[in-house]
């Protein structure tokens, strides 16, 4: 199984504190956790230059991705590199749609920017604030297999509870100067990865073809 952190911002966005962002600190990350990937998920808009930077900079495969405000809820969307042209294009739809701190896209936006959710992998915010509730995006859920949560402990009990999705914690880091690097608990380490077998066959068939 992949080592991985696909919930990292890069950019200040209208619903983050200020922060600078510091290539060299990311650089350090990676190494300091050694991840095998990550995806760049900024909230409700994606900066090709900055991405390709990023990737120019580091020898793991680095995903597009965005955070997006829906329903009042976030939904981390990652693709693959190979379409990434196609993706820029419906992230700026995003971005001109969800403008401010209060925005967000109704599920029916959603659903006519992104047509072709099969494609992407969508992680919600699941225990964690803000929620997406899955019965407002009921054409989504054949497709989500995993649930960011915001703590070990609530980790621990979903994976234990047949009628939850599959968790995964993320660090939802802002990249910056200064940063200090945490030191995982185990629990942390092992809820880097997805552990369902389709969640799993997803990732892996991304990865390689990153």
């Amino acid at each position: 199984m992949k080592r991985i952190d696909f919930h990292i911002h890069t950019i200040a966005t209208v619903s983050d504190q200020d922060f600078a962002f510091e290539q060299s600190v990311l650089v350090d990350y990676v190494s300091e956790l050694s991840l095998d990937a990550i995806a760049i998920t900024n909230h409700n808009q994606f900066d090709k230059q900055q991405y390709e930077s990023i990737c120019g900079n580091l020898s793991i495969p680095v995903f597009p991705g965005i955070e997006i405000d829906i329903e009042k809820g976030h939904l981390l969307v990652i693709t693959s590199y190979e379409d990434i042209a196609d993706f820029v294009t419906r992230c700026e739809r995003v971005s001109a749609l969800v403008s401010a701190a209060t925005d967000y896209l109704s599920a029916s936006q959603f659903k006519e920017i992104f047509p072709s959710v099969d494609k992407y992998i969508l992680i919600p915010h699941y225990e964690k604030s803000p929620t997406l509730l899955l019965d407002k995006v009921p054409f989504l859920t054949q497709f989500i297999t995993c649930g960011e949560v915001n703590s070990i402990k609530k980790f621990e009990s979903c994976k234990k509870a047949e009628d939850k999705l599959t968790p995964v914690f993320f660090s939802d880091i802002r990249i910056k100067r200064g940063l200090a690097f945490l030191k995982f608990h185990p629990a942390y380490e092992f809820s880097l990865m997805t552990v369902l077998p389709k969640g799993r066959l997803i990732l892996s068939k991304s990865l390689a073809h990153c």
